[in-house]
């Protein structure tokens, strides 16, 4: 397929076509058709000179959701181009089928903007991380195209399908108590027994198999692959807002996943595996209150994190 500025230009392998705004934004809006398992949109974030990296972001909505971010353009001017793609589905990143396409997706964009061997993360919000951390021990196991990504960061993101799936089965049970119920995690529950054959209690293995970090094994399981990876778990806690605003106490919500990743990590050598708590942050574009956001990155922090690692080689 083509390359497209206004007139047709080049081609780009045979599933990526790309339509550029205008010569004064940094923005493309790229055709991903031929694929299974993500939405035929992606947006990349392209610097005027050579990129010396590039950041694979995964949202917890389409490419658009997250318009208020402004680190895709802070990376820009570092000379990191970003890549920001969404699954076609709920995205929670079950599987190695959505994990390969990904891997095909990223190996025809470093090839077309001849990303320098081996420069790639991973990020994500929310449901997103899991991807952004799932894809990373998916190329740690030597299934990939692309070299494992340098540097991988997740934001409040649930970590560990098995607690997942109790804690919002727990969730239910306490908001039953007061006559109450929740669609999201009842959805949540009846999907994962769908995908992994039945609860935790039924289909364990499948759940520990994979899940970036099993809270409820000493080893972490998983966890286990990012012994040298760079790696940034950002969460806002507040347990007392949570208990106050939603009924959440400390088991449901990610707090357990985030925090078991990083002591493992830390335990088994990983010196580049960090926990970032915030405190009384947490707001959506609307201003309205929300552990759950965006918000409680700093950007420019970041930035300087992932602009650093993807301009020193990799540790062997």
């Amino acid at each position: 397929m083509n390359i497209h500025t206004g007139a047709v230009i080049g081609t780009f392998a045979a599933t990526l076509t790309l339509a550029r705004l205008p010569a004064a934004e940094t923005v493309q809006i790229a055709s991903f058709p031929s694929n299974q398992w993500w939405r035929s949109e992606i947006r990349l974030h392209v610097p005027a000179r050579q990129p010396v990296g590039l950041l694979v972001f995964l949202p917890s909505g389409d490419i658009h959701s997250f318009s208020e971010a402004q680190f895709p353009k802070m990376l820009v001017t570092n000379d990191v181009m970003t890549l920001i793609a969404s699954p076609k589905r709920d995205g929670l990143y079950t599987g190695d089928a959505i994990l390969a396409e990904l891997d095909g997706l990223i190996a025809e964009v470093v090839g077309r903007y001849k990303i320098p061997t081996g420069k790639v993360a991973t990020g994500g919000f929310s449901s997103g991380g899991i991807g952004a951390v799932r894809f990373a021990q998916y190329c740690l196991r030597g299934e990939h195209q692309t070299n494992s990504p340098l540097a991988v960061f997740a934001v409040d993101s649930p970590l560990d399908y098995e607690r997942w799936f109790l804690a919002a089965e727990l969730y239910l049970g306490r908001l039953a108590l007061a006559g109450r119920d929740l669609a999201e995690d009842r959805s949540v529950t009846n999907e994962f027994r769908q995908r992994f054959g039945g609860s935790p209690s039924e289909a364990l293995d499948a759940y520990r198999r994979q899940s970036p970090v099993t809270a409820s094994v000493a080893d972490g399981g998983n966890a286990r692959l990012l012994r040298s990876t760079p790696i940034r778990i950002y969460i806002e806690p507040d347990i007392k807002w949570r208990l106050d605003n939603w009924n959440r106490d400390a088991y449901c919500f990610n707090l357990i996943d985030s925090t078991a990743l990083i002591n493992v990590l830390r335990l088994i050598g990983n010196p580049d595996a960090e926990l970032i708590t915030t405190s009384g942050a947490g707001y959506r574009p609307d201003g309205s209150r929300n552990p759950h956001s965006w918000s409680i990155v700093d950007e420019r922090a970041l930035t300087q994190w992932l602009t650093d690692r993807l301009r020193t080689p990799k540790r062997k």
